[in-house]
């Protein structure tokens, strides 16, 4: 199958906060027109995959992000699509294949959810990534499987758990993952479930990795380590993480002597409130867990998990974790709302407090205002929505976030029905908005995303979400900056 690659780059100056959602002038679509595939050959679009979301990281050629790596399954199983910002193309899949022992095909396994977790592993002596990739693999509740590969190696012998491991009444489903930015090495974290004795349905667990000079994957421990139950008001509580949940807050840059930190950010439930906690590890042998309280006292859930994202001032010299969650009050019409916590340090704090975050704070809701028309058509004020994924970048030295999450389906003020769509919460360097409305992808099919990356090549970048769509195929949501301005947004069609 060949596959041609086209790419039209339009200069313009990027206005971050109000940007044109006009998709008649974009560049031609990546993928293009194919012919059509024999009947028999496995594809990486398919229903049954829908659930399955594609993960994609940039990484670095030694200097710029010049890189992006997407990973998705496929009925063939892992695939890999290279993105390079020098050819200004996407090359064409690279299938991966599965693991030899994995319970095969997708059909057959309980949940085809959010298991794929990708991270990168970096090494200041080795400026390209080790990128990484799990899931489980189950029938029924028999068993379950962990299968690693990196970008130099696929499916490292040394990486996966065994059966035994795990035993066949339980399994551990990895969930986030965090790198370590000294070395080769991530922290994989997810949860046990139907556990034995003294094992409660939903516990905390995390394995660490090594990528080793030949990109074989290296199990650092020999079972997946439990963190002690989280404790509320006297009563021990099920903790869930989301896909992107962990950070890694990094030692200071001067060289300073405060240790690195990981947080896992999980939702806690019990019968009347959701409420959000943290583990904390700083790599020392510190290490616990920190409860950040219920968002919103007559709250009735928190939809989807909590986002969180860590970045560095460097005018301030002060590291910041945000945690993003959203809402859904019990007044109101039912109304869901983004609430914020944020955690910061300065550089050269030598111990860095782990319990002054400051309060919950509403960021609102992207709703539709018929009373000001410039808002534009967001969301109808019962609809649910999440955050999924939120990218730090840094653009003519400033820094910027941009949230991407999801809205369910929903009738709009005209009655029309909308599939899944895109939403997007954005810090431009100074406030945050609510962004412009994603329309659906030119299919009109619903579309679902955990993962964005952005490449940066003098001067030059390009932000992508990955996204999947209700028939499996695999979109990338884009736009394009240059030193002329900037382009964007537009779909592009990277199933085949």
């Amino acid at each position: 199958m060949k596959f041609y690659k086209r790419l039209l780059l339009v200069f313009g100056i990027f206005l971050f906060a109000a940007c044109d959602t006009s998709e008649t002038q974009g560049p031609d679509l990546v993928g293009g027109v194919i012919p059509p595939l024999p009947a028999d050959t496995p594809r990486v679009a398919d229903p049954q995959l829908k659930g399955h979301l594609p993960r994609i990281i940039a990484h670095s050629d030694g200097t710029d992000l010049s890189k992006m790596t997407l990973w998705a399954m496929g009925l063939d199983g892992l695939r890999q699509r290279v993105f390079d910002v020098g050819a200004n193309a996407w090359g064409d899949w690279v299938i991966r294949g599965i693991p030899a022992d994995a319970l095969y095909p997708p059909p057959d396994w309980d949940d085809l959810g959010e298991v794929l977790n990708v991270d990168a592993a970096y090494d200041k002596t080795r400026p390209h990534v080790a990128v990484s990739y799990s899931y489980t693999a189950r029938r029924g509740r028999d068993s379950a499987k962990l299968a690693l590969a990196s970008d130099e190696a696929p499916f490292g012998t040394t990486a996966g758990f065994t059966e035994s491991s795990f035993g066949t009444s339980n399994w551990f489903d990895p969930v986030t993952s965090v790198s370590d930015e000294a070395r080769q090495k991530f922290h994989l974290f997810g949860n046990w479930h139907r556990g034995g004795p003294n094992r409660p349905d939903e516990r905390l667990v995390s394995v660490s990795f090594e990528v080793e000079a030949d990109g074989e994957i290296k199990a650092l421990q020999a079972e997946p380590r439990e963190m002690p139950p989280l404790i509320i008001d006297g009563s021990e509580v099920e903790v869930k993480p989301g896909p992107n949940s962990a950070v890694h807050v990094p030692v200071p840059t001067d060289g300073g002597s405060r240790p690195s930190q990981t947080f896992v950010f999980v939702k806690w439930k019990r019968s009347n409130e959701d409420g959000v906690a943290l583990w904390h590890d700083d790599h020392q042998g510190n290490s616990g867990w920190l409860d950040l309280g219920v968002p919103l006292s007559n709250a009735a859930d928190i939809i989807g998990n909590p986002v969180a994202f860590t970045w560095y001032n460097g005018d301030l010299n002060r590291t910041s974790v945000n945690l993003f969650v959203v809402v859904r009050s019990g007044e109101g019409g039912g109304r869901a709302e983004l609430y914020e916590r944020y955690w910061s340090v300065d550089g050269n704090t030598p111990v860095a407090n782990i319990e002054h975050w400051a309060p919950w704070k509403s960021h609102g809701s992207p709703l539709w205002d018929p009373a000001d028309s410039s808002k534009g058509h967001f969301l109808e004020a019962d609809t649910d929505w999440r955050l999924t994924k939120a990218l730090t970048w840094s653009y003519q030295g400033v820094d910027r976030v941009n949230v991407f999450g999801i809205a369910s389906p929903e009738l709009d003020r005209d009655g029309n029905q909308q599939p899944h769509r895109l939403v997007e919460y954005v810090w431009n360097g100074s406030v945050w908005s609510w962004g412009n409305p994603h329309p659906p992808p030119p299919s009109g099919l619903g579309v679902r995303t955990l993962s964005a990356a952005a490449t940066q090549q003098n001067g030059d970048y390009r932000i992508s979400v990955a996204t999947r769509a209700d028939d499996g195929s695999i979109l990338e949501r884009y736009y394009l900056i240059d030193n002329s301005g900037w382009h964007g947004w537009y779909w592009n069609d990277l199933t085949d």
